[in-house]
């Protein structure tokens, strides 16, 4: 159960699990979302609904439908996220990263308790793409 309190121009929600979330804060996520573009953002849901799972390139691909032979999602993509401080890429071979999401980011954090507290269907849909399941 969520609630929320209003006071003094400042709006506070607290979810099921004692987290406090300000308006502000969730401003902030709706603008780092707004700013990516569509497969970058793509990208961060996938990511955010895993936490806290590293998963490679041909995961990442096939849990958000692009085809990793058409270079859709090529290092560039990945390289800007990390350069914005979205993901870290977690470098395993000369070729392969794990790839996840920055935890350590603020405003990300916020939006991995969200996903963590409401996106269960999305994380099980997703989590069955990376299992190769459709």
């Amino acid at each position: 159960m969520t609630c929320a309190w209003h006071h003094t121009s400042t709006f506070i929600s607290i979810d099921s699990n004692g987290r406090v979330a300000s308006v502000e804060e969730t401003y902030r996520l709706i603008m780092l979302l707004n700013g990516l573009s569509d497969l970058e953002r793509d990208i961060v849901v996938c990511l955010a609904h895993v936490y806290p799972r590293s998963i490679s390139a041909s995961q990442l691909a096939r849990m958000i439908g692009v085809s990793i032979k058409a270079r859709t999602l090529s290092r560039g993509v990945l390289q800007r996220l990390q350069d914005n401080e979205c993901i870290l890429l977690d470098k395993l071979t000369p070729r392969m990263y794990a790839i996840r999401i920055n935890h350590e980011h603020p405003v990300l954090t916020e939006f991995i308790n969200l996903c963590r507290d409401h996106g269960e269907e999305l994380r099980d849909y997703f989590m069955n793409r990376m299992d190769g399941e459709s």
